[in-house]
């Protein structure tokens, strides 16, 4: 299954710049276009590579219909963050809040939480630091998700941030899958019951 993975901040965050540099990290032959929204790679599930897509989502931009589009396609979001900058950390419930509803399927027997990574991004820039490490844990541990640290500039933890994800996103999509197919053998069952009788 191709994961479609969905990188949602405030504008300065370094969305871009993150997935730019997953999809296109030491590919000299490629130029940055700051119009491109789609990111292409393989990352591996187990030891299966398996072909995933980035995209990028300003939630604090006018709503459009190209952003309802890729909030329903999304398998995992990354919601991100700037170390350096407690505004953009501060939206982070607000836009969590925001997209919840509209990512989830609502089955009876479905985890809650939805695959989500809370990114601290710009670590390259620790002098100018005002989001603790601690404080965005702390976040991360009250919305249910997962949290990293990275680095566009100098490529740090990246690539281990969106396979971490991505094998929560097969695994949660996996039950999805077991639940509505559960439910239809149910529904069937049900059905000849009802003819039967």
């Amino acid at each position: 299954m191709q994961q479609f993975i969905l990188v949602l901040g405030a504008p300065g965050v370094g969305k871009s710049s993150f997935a730019y540099e997953w999809s296109y990290h030491g590919d000299l032959s490629h130029t940055f276009d700051p119009s491109e929204y789609l990111y292409h790679q393989q990352c591996l599930l187990g030891y299966k590579p398996v072909p995933a897509v980035v995209s990028l989502c300003d939630l604090h931009a006018t709503r459009s219909p190209m952003h309802d589009s890729l909030l329903r396609q999304a398998t995992a979001c990354i919601i991100m963050y700037s170390i350096t900058s407690m505004a953009s950390f501060r939206a982070v419930p607000e836009i969590v809040a925001a997209i919840t509803s509209q990512l989830a399927p609502s089955l009876p027997g479905m985890p809650a939480s939805f695959p989500m990574m809370l990114v601290g991004n710009k670590t390259d820039l620790e002098a100018s630091r005002v989001v603790t490490t601690t404080q965005g844990r702390e976040l991360a541990e009250q919305l249910g998700c997962a949290f990293e640290e990275t680095s566009a500039a100098n490529f740090s933890n990246m690539r281990e941030s969106i396979t971490n994800l991505a094998q929560e996103a097969s695994r949660y999509w996996q039950r999805v899958r077991d639940v509505r197919r559960d439910m239809e053998e149910t529904n069937s069952d049900r059905r000849i019951h009802c003819i039967m009788s």
